[in-house]
C-alpha cells in the first residue's frame, strides 16, 4: 500500500506532460488604484522555479493570473526561486484535482499546482505560508478572449502587494 502511495504522488509530481486548457487571452491593464492595506500570503513552496513558472491565482473562475515566482534578482531582493507572494487571503489557488483553495487555507505540506506560460503542471508542496498586512493596489485588466466565431471581452480585477517586487 505504501509503494502505491508513492507511485501516485510521483505520477502527480511528474505532471509536467500534461497541459492545462488554456485560452489565448489579450490583456489590457485598464486601472491601477492604491486601495489601502490587507492582509496578503506569501507562499514557500518545497520546489524551486524557473523563469516563467508560478501559480494561478485569481478572485474569479472565469480568469486567474500567473502570479510569477521571485526567481529573478532585483535591485530590491535577491532570488527566492521557492517563492511566490500571491495576492490578499480571499483569493484562489489552483490545487491537484482540477479544484481551487482559498489562500488562506494553504499550509505547510499541502500540494499546489505550478504553472508555466506553456500549461506545463507540476505539483509542488507548500512549505511555509506568511500572512503579513500590506498596502494594496487594485488592477483591472480587460481580457479579449478570441474563440472562433467572435471575440469574448471579460473585466477582471485583482488585488496585489503595491511593492517593488511586483
Amino acid at each position: 500500500m505504501q509503494a502505491l502511495h508513492y507511485h501516485e504522488y510521483f505520477n502527480r509530481k511528474n505532471e509536467v506532460h500534461n497541459r492545462l486548457s488554456l485560452t489565448k487571452a489579450t490583456n489590457t491593464i485598464s486601472r491601477v488604484q492604491a486601495v489601502g492595506m490587507g492582509d496578503r500570503v506569501c507562499e514557500d513552496l518545497c520546489n524551486l522555479m524557473r523563469p516563467g513558472e508560478g501559480l494561478l491565482v485569481g478572485s474569479f473562475a472565469k480568469g486567474l493570473f500567473l502570479v510569477h515566482s521571485e526567481c529573478l534578482e532585483s535591485n530590491y531582493i535577491a532570488s527566492r526561486s521557492f517563492r511566490v507572494n500571491t495576492r490578499p487571503v480571499h483569493a484562489y489557488v489552483v490545487v491537484p484535482g482540477g479544484k481551487t483553495c482559498y489562500l488562506f487555507e494553504l499550509k505547510a505540506g499541502k500540494e499546489v499546482i505550478m504553472v508555466d506560460q506553456k500549461g506545463k503542471l507540476p505539483t509542488a508542496i507548500v512549505g511555509r505560508v506568511k500572512i503579513e498586512t500590506r498596502p494594496l493596489i487594485l488592477v483591472e485588466a480587460k481580457v479579449s478572449i478570441s474563440r472562433t466565431t467572435n471575440n469574448t471581452i471579460y473585466t477582471l480585477l485583482l488585488l496585489f502587494q503595491n511593492s517593488f517586487v511586483i
